[in-house]
C-alpha cells in the first residue's frame, strides 16, 4: 500500500510545518522517516540525517519506574533541578520532580514527555499528537510553553487538531 507518492517538501530553517489528515494517511510514516526511523522505500530525504533531533511520539514512551526527574535527565543530563522545575512549573506540573512517573495520570506524562523532547539538544523537534489526553486549559498552556521554547528550531508537528496547527504552525500540509 503507498503512502506518500511524489511528497516533496522543503521547509526553511526555523519553520513550524503541521501535518494534518485522517488516520492512516501517512502523518507518522512521514515523520517516522523524517527522523530516520524509516527509510523510504524510493526517493531521497536530504537535510535531516546530520540534524540533532528531538522527537515526542505518538506513545509517551517513558520508563514508568523512575522518577520525573529521571526521565527529563535522559535527555538534559546535566540540567540543574531547578531548570527542570521551571520546565515542569510552565506546564502546570510544578512539585511534581520526584514523583514516579507511574502514579501520574496520561495527562501529565503527556506533559513530561513534552518536557523530555524541549530539553534534549535539539535543531529539529518532530512531534506526534502531542498534546493527545489534554484538556483546553492544558493544552493551550503546553502549546504556549511549546512556541516559547522552540522559537527559532524547526519543528515538525503531526495532529488532527486544527487549533493547535493555527495557533502553532507558520505552513500547513493535509495529506489524503
Amino acid at each position: 500500500m503507498t503512502v506518500l507518492d511524489r511528497f516533496r517538501l522543503s521547509v526553511p530553517a526555523g519553520s513550524r510545518v503541521c501535518v494534518m489528515g485522517p488516520s492512516g494517511c501517512g502523518k507518522t510514516t512521514l515523520l517516522r522517516v523524517m527522523m530516520g526511523l524509516l527509510p523510504p522505500d524510493s526517493g531521497r530525504l536530504s537535510g535531516f540525517a546530520e540534524r540533532k533531533k528531538s522527537a515526542v511520539f505518538q506513545e509517551n514512551r517513558l520508563c514508568e519506574n523512575l522518577s520525573v526527574r529521571a526521565n527529563l535527565r535522559l535527555s538534559a543530563p546535566r540540567a540543574e533541578d531547578r531548570t527542570l522545575e521551571a520546565v515542569l512549573a510552565s506546564l502546570g506540573l510544578k512539585g511534581f520532580l520526584r514523583r514516579p512517573v507511574r502514579t501520574l495520570s496520561g495527562g501529565m506524562q503527556r506533559r513530561i514527555a513534552l518536557a523530555r523532547a524541549l530539553l534534549a539538544d535539539y535543531e529539529l523537534l518532530f512531534l506526534d499528537e502531542p498534546f493527545t489526553g489534554l484538556d483546553g486549559e492544558t493544552r493551550r498552556q503546553a502549546e504556549d510553553f511549546l512556541r516559547e521554547q522552540s522559537r527559532g528550531k524547526t519543528v515538525f508537528l503531526a495532529t488532527h487538531s486544527e487549533e493547535t496547527a493555527r495557533v502553532l504552525a507558520d505552513q500547513i500540509i493535509l495529506l489524503a
